[in-house]
C-alpha cells in the first residue's frame, strides 16, 4: 500500500531525532515498552543478538541488534504506516486511562537515538505479519519525505527461532540493527548497566500488587546464550516485591509513613477549571535496616535511590532531589518519597503533564521542583508573587506540594537522625569525622579552639554551629539544625561545606570548642574531585581525603601562635590547587 504520511523535513528531522537527549539505552528501550504496554501487553522481551567483530587485535561478541516483542494488540496496516512518522500517533479521541504515551515521538525517537536502522513488524492475527522500516542512511541517500509503504512480511527467522514460544496471536516486534550509539557494546554488560533504570522505572508492573499498574512480565536474552533474566522491581522507596534489594527480595524494608492525597487544579481541554490528586507517599526505613549502615551492599543499593520519584501512571518519570533537599548528606538514602499523578483519560491527562511540564522523551518534569515562597517573593516582589499565584496553575502545585513534603520529611528525618546513622555512609561512629574525634579522645591539648570556646555556653557553642550549617545545608529544617548542632559541638574536628569564590579550597572555623574545616564548593578541586569522590560506592576513598584536611585543620588549631603564617601557606597551597586541577581539566 502506498504511504503518503510525511515524516516532515526528513534530513533534519531524523538528524535531530539522533540528537534528542535520550539519556541512555535504557531510556531509549523504556520508550518502546510504553508503547507495548498502551498496547496491553502482558509479556515483553528484550532480545540481544551478538556478532563476533574484531575490537582492536581480538574479535569480541558485540550487540549486532535488538529486538523488542511483545504479546500485545498489535497494529493495524493503517496505524503501522504512521508509527515511524515524528508525531504520528493520534490519540485525541482516546479517553483511556492509564495511558503512558504522549507525544508520538516515542518509537521513531528512541530508535534513532541507539541505532540507523528500525524495523517494525506487527500483527493483530497470526500469520498476518505487517512491516515497515525507517533507515537513517537511506534517508540521506534518497532524500525521500515520505514513510515506507507497509507490506505483510515474515518475522526475521532468527528472531523466530529464539523467541517461538513468545510469538502470540497477536503482538509486536521492533528490531534495532545498525547499532551505533549503544551505552555498551556487549549484551551481558548492558543487562548490568540498564538494569537499575528498566527495573525502577517500571516497578508498578513488576511487583505482585496490581492495584497500581497491571503486572508485565519482562524478560532479557542474549541469543546463543544461557543468558535469561526475569526484571524485577528496583523501588526507590522499597515498599513492593518481589524487588531487587539485596537479601530483602521478598520483603519491604521501608515503611510508609505518610499517605497522602494532594489536590491541584488544572484547565481541560475547553479550558474548565478542573481538581485532581497527586498522591504523595512517604515511607522510612525501618530501624534494623538503617542499622545496617550505609557502607554495606544494602546501604548502596539505598544510596543509587536517593531522590524524589515522580511516577506518572505507574511508571517513573525520574527520581533526583528536584531541590527539596541537599543530596551530599547521605543519611537522606533512609528516607524514599514517591510522587503519583495520572489515571485520567489522556485528554485530561495531557493538561497535567502541561502543569508539571512533562518532557517529550519523558525524563523529566521541568516545572516540577521545590517553591520556597519566602525566595519567591524576595525574587519577585510580594504583590507580584501573590498575583502568580492565583493564576499559575504550576506554581500552585509546587506550593502544595513542597507544603506537604516539608512537614513530613522535617518530622522523618528526626526520627532518622536520632538512630544515629552517620554521614558518608557506615554505621554510627565509623565516618570520617567520627573516627577522627575517637583518636584525638580525651586530648586536650591546648588549641585555638578550646582558649576561645572554654567560657561559651552550650547555647552560644550551638548557635556558632547553627550559623555554619545554614551554609552548608541550608536546607536543613530548624529543628535538624538543633540536632546536628547538639552532636557538633562535642567534636574536636568538623567538616562542613560553604560556597565562595577565590582560591581557597577550605578555610578554618570556630564554633565552640570545635575546629571545623570548611570546603568551597566553588573551587575546581571540589567539583572536579572532592564532589565526584564523595558519590563513590565505596566511601574509604572519601574518608581518605577527609581525614587529610581534618589532620591540617587540627594542627592549625595546636600550632595557634603560628596562625597567620598558617594562613597564608593555606591560601597559596589552594591557588596551586586551583592552577594545578585547571590544567588537568584542560588535559582531559
Amino acid at each position: 500500500m502506498e504511504n503518503t504520511n510525511l515524516r516532515f523535513p526528513a534530513e533534519q528531522a531524523l538528524s535531530g531525532l539522533r540528537d534528542s537527549g535520550i539519556k541512555n539505552t535504557a531510556y531509549a528501550v523504556s520508550e518502546i515498552i510504553d508503547n507495548s504496554v498502551d498496547a496491553n501487553a502482558k509479556n515483553i522481551s528484550v532480545l540481544i543478538l551478538e556478532k563476533n567483530q574484531k575490537s582492536g587485535k581480538r574479535f569480541l561478541d558485540k550487540i549486532d541488534e535488538i529486538c523488542i516483542l511483545d504479546d500485545g494488540n498489535g497494529m493495524s496496516e493503517d496505524i503501522l504506516s504512521k508509527c515511524l512518522s515524528v508525531g504520528g500517533r493520534d490519540d485525541s479521541d482516546d479517553d483511556s486511562e492509564n495511558h503512558t504515551g504522549r507525544f508520538g515521538y516515542g518509537l521513531p525517537n528512541s530508535s534513532m537515538s541507539q541505532c540507523k536502522r528500525v524495523e517494525v513488524y506487527s500483527w493483530q492475527k497470526k500469520g498476518e505479519v505487517y512491516f515497515t522500516y525507517l533507515d537513517f542512511d537511506e534517508v540521506l541517500e534518497t532524500k525521500s519525505q515520505y514513510c515506507e509503504p507497509v507490506e505483510k512480511k515474515k518475522l526475521p527467522k532468527k528472531i523466530e527461532d529464539c523467541l517461538k514460544d513468545k510469538i502470540k496471536d497477536s503482538g509486536t516486534a521492533i528490531i534495532w540493527s545498525k547499532c551505533d550509539r549503544l551505552d555498551i557494546a556487549r549484551g551481558d554488560t548492558l543487562f548490568n548497566h540498564m538494569k537499575a533504570d528498566l527495573c525502577r522505572t517500571f516497578r508498578h508492573r513488576l511487583d505482585s500488587d496490581e492495584s497500581y499498574g497491571k503486572k508485565v512480565n519482562i524478560t532479557y536474552q542474549i541469543a546463543d546464550k544461557d543468558f535469561n533474566e526475569t526484571f524485577k522491581a528496583n523501588d526507590p522507596i522499597y515498599s513492593l516485591v518481589p524487588n531487587t534489594t539485596p537479601k530483602y527480595e521478598n520483603e519491604p524494608t521501608n515503611e510508609i509513613v505518610h499517605d497522602e492525597n494532594i489536590p491541584i487544579n488544572y484547565r481541560n481541554v475547553e479550558g474548565e477549571l478542573k481538581e485532581t490528586n497527586v498522591r504523595m507517599i512517604f515511607t522510612v526505613a525501618k530501624p534494623s535496616i538503617q542499622a545496617i549502615g550505609g557502607g554495606t551492599t544494602l546501604g548502596k543499593h539505598y544510596a543509587k535511590n536517593v531522590g524524589i520519584s515522580v511516577v506518572r501512571n505507574a511508571r517513573e518519570i525520574n527520581c533526583k532531589t528536584y531541590g527539596f533537599f541537599n543530596d551530599f548528606e547521605e543519611r537522606n538514602r533512609w528516607w524514599g518519597c514517591e510522587i503519583r499523578y495520572g489515571d485520567m483519560p489522556i485528554k485530561d491527562l495531557k493538561q497535567v503533564d502541561t502543569i508539571f511540564g512533562l518532557t517529550n522523551n519523558k525524563q523529566d518534569v521541568t516545572k516540577f521542583h521545590y517553591e520556597d515562597i519566602k525566595k519567591g517573593e524576595d525574587l519577585h516582589g510580594e504583590e507580584y508573587y501573590e498575583q502568580r499565584k492565583k493564576t499559575d496553575l504550576s506554581l500552585q502545585m509546587r506550593i502544595a506540594i513542597s507544603k506537604e513534603f516539608k512537614n513530613v520529611h522535617s518530622e522523618q528525618y528526626k526520627v532518622i537522625l536520632k538512630r544515629g546513622s552517620g554521614k558518608k555512609g557506615g554505621k554510627s561512629g565509623n565516618t570520617s569525622v567520627d573516627l577522627v574525634n575517637k583518636v584525638l579522645g580525651d586530648d586536650q591539648s591546648k588549641t585555638r579552639s578550646l582558649i576561645e570556646g572554654k567560657d561559651k555556653s552550650e547555647e552560644q557553642k550551638k548557635q556558632e554551629y547553627k550559623e555554619l550549617i545554614k551554609t552548608s545545608d541550608p536546607d536543613m529544617s530548624e529543628e535538624e539544625q538543633e540536632i546536628e548542632a547538639k552532636e557538633g559541638i562535642k567534636r574536636k574536628v568538623d567538616i562542613q561545606f560553604g560556597d565562595w569564590p577565590g582560591e581557597q579550597f577550605f578555610t578554618v572555623r570556630l564554633a565552640g570548642t570545635t575546629a571545623i574545616c570548611v570546603i568551597n564548593r566553588e573551587h575546581p578541586y571540589y567539583r572536579d574531585f572532592y564532589d565526584k569522590l564523595s558519590k563513590n560506592e565505596d566511601g574509604n576513598d572519601i574518608k581518605t581525603v577527609d581525614m587529610l584536611l581534618m589532620a591540617f585543620v587540627r594542627m592549625e588549631d595546636e600550632m595557634y601562635s603560628m596562625r597567620e603564617d598558617i594562613e597564608k601557606i593555606r591560601l597559596k597551597w589552594g591557588r596551586f590547587l586551583m592552577d594545578f586541577m585547571e590544567e588537568l581539566k584542560k588535559k582531559n
